[in-house]
């Protein structure tokens, strides 16, 4: 048999070499008063001159000064170190197959631990694996703090919070709970308050869920669980439910979770974006001072529900994936003081609805730059977009809460092809779902059109994009321009054409004869002239007009 005594390389002092006893069963009571505070038990001890011992297949229980249950300790060899100046106290080197249990049952196992009796504080530079009840994981070096609680891990730190405590007797956990895993280069857990804090990079991961940030802090519940993580620094979420996929980036993060341990809330402030994943059109939220995240709890997942941005924020919507090389293809910007978007949750994928009040503004850019491309700003109070069920494409934007524009632009501006303007007091974007460009603008009370020197008016008005195309209804439809002015039942304004056409008691105005360009047969050449008819078209260019159905001047 091998008798040559072991060293912990760079852990214990400089030792006596000079053997005084050899045992075989030992054993070492070490009391204060009539309590017990140490006890020693061995396989085989070799005492040295200096007083300190050598253990094989060594067990070590230390008591606290209240309480009967001791931390214990076990390893195949250890050094044993009484203290100089207080022989009821030690220092104690451990090392294979290292055990250790404290009296507030934490289980850790490792390959060699140093373990000071005076400081109850035990300490290792090699990988150690520990378990609490339900907390558990591994890190390479650690100081376990008996006396406070504390554990503390050094390097490539691995923390999971089940649901339950694992072991036999433990209810089964519910199908809504999933464990949640910690990652870091530098961790500490203090058992007393439930505080978990990590440094160095450290990232959360629950399934398919993912938080991260510089720093991390979780906090357990009374059932120890996660009750809530702060990220703080390059904080990151990350949720990945089919259909809901989106992340978040901002300087700093909280994550609030429910009973079942299932995220249910995050906040984000500074440097805020967010963006979805795998929609049709992805969706991509700038700028905002704030921003609040809502999850559905639904069986064992999380499901994205809602996001709140605070500050001025920009909502962008790329145009379709699915139609990329079309030329009709448009992209989509909306920007406004404060916007919040709302996940379908029942039946459907992705945004369900979009809101977006103060200071609303709509840009609806084609990806083509061709020269029959338009640009379509929208500006109103607020906006609120309805969404197909799937995709992120848009179904309808409804402004209101005051007057809304609609501003038409030429992206290559011509004679023929102007700026063109509707206001209302309400107005309504139809998309059409493929390209996801505008096809129709319904604008709602007080509805005034312009383009160039051509104007229009009345209660409601509608603007086709595919042909370009004002139709004028309620109240009193009228069109005007610098050569005469026309009333009608209905009256329709085709911008490509310059040709508007009324229906039903149409009547024109020509501010003077000599706008007809003699076409009626009256002597005063400055006084107006005027044409009712059933049916009349008016071209803008040419300043003809063509009455028919009892046509009368």
């Amino acid at each position: 048999r091998n008798n040559e005594p072991f060293r912990m390389r760079g852990e214990a002092p400089e030792l006596s070499k000079q053997v005084t006893s050899v045992i075989e069963g030992y054993e070492r009571r070490v009391m204060d008063g009539e309590r017990l505070r140490i006890l020693v038990r061995a396989a085989r001890d070799i005492t040295y001159s200096d007083n300190h011992h050598e253990l094989e297949q060594v067990h070590l229980e230390v008591f606290p000064e209240k309480g009967e249950k001791p931390d214990q300790i076990s390893a195949h060899r250890a050094i044993y170190l009484p203290d100089e100046r207080d022989s009821k106290k030690a220092r104690v080197w451990f090392t294979g197959d290292v055990n250790i249990v404290t009296r507030d049952a934490l289980v850790a196992k490792t390959e060699q631990m140093a373990y000071d009796h005076a400081t109850e504080m035990a300490e290792t530079s090699a990988l150690i694996t520990f378990t609490r009840e339900n907390v558990s994981g591994h890190s390479t070096g650690a100081v376990v703090d008996a006396k406070n609680k504390r554990l503390d891990l050094r390097k490539d730190v691995e923390i999971i919070v089940q649901p339950e405590a694992q072991t036999a007797h433990a209810a089964k956990p519910t199908s809504r709970s999933r464990p949640v895993t910690i990652r870091a280069a530098r961790g500490f857990f203090d058992h007393a308050t439930m505080h978990l804090s990590f440094t160095g990079g450290a990232i959360a991961e629950q399934e398919r869920d993912v938080m991260s940030g510089e720093q991390l802090s979780a906090t357990l519940n009374e059932r120890k669980r996660v009750q809530k993580i702060e990220a703080r620094g390059t904080s990151y979420l990350r949720s990945m439910n089919e259909g809901r996929g989106a992340e978040v980036h901002a300087a700093d993060m909280d994550f609030f979770f429910d009973a079942d341990q299932r995220l249910q809330k995050a906040t984000a402030t500074r440097d805020v974006r967010a963006r979805s994943l795998d929609a049709d059109s992805q969706m991509e939220l700038m700028g905002a001072n704030s921003l609040e995240v809502d999850f559905l709890a639904q069986n064992e997942r999380s499901l994205l529900k809602e996001m709140r941005a605070g500050g001025r924020s920009v909502l962008a919507l790329s145009a379709p994936q699915s139609r990329a090389n079309d030329p009709r293809a448009a992209n989509k910007r909306l920007t406004a003081d404060a916007v919040k978007l709302i996940w379908h949750t029942t039946t459907g994928n992705d945004l369900e609805k979009a809101e977006a009040t103060g200071n609303a503004e709509l840009v609806v850019d084609p990806v083509l730059k061709n020269a029959t491309a338009d640009r379509k700003t929208l500006t109103a109070p607020q906006f609120v977009c309805e969404f197909y069920e799937k995709g992120n494409l848009a179904r309808e934007f409804v402004a209101s809460g005051g007057e809304s524009k609609a501003v038409i632009d030429p992206l290559q501006p011509t004679e023929e092809r102007a700026q063109r303007i509707i206001t209302s007091q309400k107005m309504t974007a139809i998309f059409v779902r493929e390209t996801q460009d505008i096809e129709r603008l319904d604008a709602q009370g007080d509805a005034k059109f312009n383009e160039k020197d051509r104007n229009g008016r009345a209660q409601n008005a509608s603007y086709t994009a595919a042909d370009e195309t004002v139709r004028l209804r309620g109240g009193e439809p009228t069109v005007w321009d610098s050569r005469a002015r026309t009333k009608a039942i209905e009256l329709d304004s085709d911008t490509r054409t310059d040709i508007s056409y009324g229906r039903g008691k149409t009547s024109t105005t020509y501010y003077s004869q000599e706008q007809t360009n003699g076409a009626t047969p009256f002597q005063n050449m400055k006084s107006p002239v005027y044409i009712v008819s059933d049916r009349a078209e008016f071209r803008h260019v040419t300043g003809v007009g063509v009455y028919t159905g009892n046509a009368r001047a």
